[in-house]
């Protein structure tokens, strides 16, 4: 939908990524759209932001996961999704 709108009104779509989050990877369903996301859509990353309670957490700390559990898998998670945009924005500026 967001690509939808960007290119009806005449907005670059470049450097809009996609990345999921609450992702149980447990779960075949979660595991299922996130493989069919990335094989049919572009800009779809390979970090995702897990189902964990400190992703939760952030809303009654109202402080990023790092803030409060710097060495919780979901901050992790955050930094790798971080690295990830990073990279794709210096590739973009290649």
């Amino acid at each position: 939908q967001l690509h939808t709108f960007l290119k009806e009104n005449n907005y670059r779509s470049v450097g809009v990524y996609t990345f999921f989050s609450f992702v149980d990877g447990r779960k075949k369903m979660h595991r299922e759209l996130a493989a069919w996301a990335r094989g049919n859509f572009g800009g779809v990353l390979q970090s995702a932001i897990p189902y964990l309670s400190h992703v939760e957490q952030m809303g009654i700390y109202r402080q990023p996961v790092p803030a409060f559990a710097p060495a919780s898998p979901a901050s992790e998670a955050y930094q790798d999704l971080w690295e990830e945009i990073y990279q794709e924005l210096l590739n973009e500026r290649k």
